[in-house]
């Protein structure tokens, strides 16, 4: 059954079609259906997932653009595009789009997914290794236990930029019951043997070897302070203070530099101050916490009151693991409008 009216259904001009969520050949088809009663010129757009947070997402990106361009050659699309949003800041460097971007060539030129052959024109138009990049995925599959994420899920952003006093996510990370540390400290591993390997895209490995190695401390920080503090641990809080805090501190000013020097390598200076905020406003809030703790341990404070709050949920069961939103990510209160009444 047609649902455009007559009036627009012939219209000569391109029309786009935009999608890069489904991995199933049926919605592009039923969706290219449609479009094809507002225009027989249509553009199909799908994308390389790298608006997601820190790190980009090619299970989805693949996954995705699989289904969709296997379609758009069974109903005889002549153009396509490979989209690449930078939402919420740009916090992925644009390199990142390079596995997605030369799938969509790949498969443009080729009638079948062939990942061997893939692989070598990786190499030839990048001068990369396709493996390398694909390593990046595992940033964001802490909670999946090595399944794909087409869940689009973002630990990795909102366990860098989350609070560790407030410890806004730390529900789920307890639940999961993954070991946070030597999870990033693999990834670390594997991240500083892509930068060696990889002159090219040292700087881009470096930075990632950094979030990694930021991680595999900051991503249960607030579970191990606030059990410290549960137990009158001061022992433990004064480690935390003196020793992991300025560790990750370290790491943090480090991986801030690199994504500053990639983005102005990349990019004209306007927008870097939305990451350096982003980043700083980090290493601003852990000195605090370590500022917190101190004064604590000292006796000028009597409680943190922060740390005697029941960690709740933040997603809701069923719901999946991603918060693009950095304001949503670095408290409980609207940063957009905190005005007391």
């Amino acid at each position: 059954m047609n649902i455009i009216s007559n009036a627009v259904r012939y219209n000569k001009e391109k029309g786009v079609y935009w999608d890069y969520y489904h991995d199933d050949t049926r919605t592009y088809e039923k969706m290219l259906d449609i479009h094809a009663q507002l225009s027989d010129n249509i553009i199909f757009a799908g994308g390389s997932w790298i608006w997601n947070g820190i790190s980009p997402n090619y299970s989805k990106t693949y996954a995705c653009t699989k289904a969709a361009l296997s379609t758009c050659k069974k109903y005889n699309i002549k153009e396509v595009l490979c989209t690449a949003w930078m939402d919420n800041g740009a916090e992925t460097p644009v390199d990142a789009l390079l596995p997605g971007l030369v799938l969509f060539a790949h498969l443009d030129f080729h009638r079948d997914y062939d990942e061997t052959i893939l692989k070598q024109e990786f190499r030839n138009c990048t001068g990369g290794e396709f493996d390398d990049f694909m390593a990046l995925d595992n940033f964001d599959s802490l909670f999946l236990n090595t399944k794909e994420n087409k869940e689009a899920q973002n630990p990795s952003k909102y366990l860098l930029y989350q609070d560790s006093m407030l410890g806004i996510f730390d529900y789920h990370v307890k639940e999961s019951g993954v070991n946070t540390k030597s999870y990033y400290q693999n990834i670390q591993k594997c991240m500083k043997e892509c930068a060696k390997k990889t002159g090219k895209y040292q700087l881009f490995f470096s930075f990632y070897e950094k979030l990694a190695a930021v991680l595999a401390d900051k991503a249960d920080l607030g579970i191990c302070i606030k059990s410290a503090y549960d137990r009158s641990d001061r022992a433990a809080l004064k480690d935390i203070s003196q020793n992991v805090i300025p560790g990750i501190i370290c790491n943090l000013t480090d991986m801030k530099s690199s994504r500053e020097k990639i983005w102005m390598n990349d990019a004209k200076p306007f927008g870097y101050e939305i990451l350096d905020i982003k980043i700083g406003g980090v290493i601003t809030r852990l000195k605090s916490t370590g500022y917190r703790i101190d004064n604590y341990l000292n006796g000028n404070v009597l409680r943190l009151e922060e740390l005697e709050e029941e960690r709740l949920p933040y997603f809701t069961k069923g719901m999946d693991k991603r918060e693009n939103l950095w304001n949503r990510i670095i408290s409980g209160c609207d940063s957009n409008d905190s005005g007391m009444e």
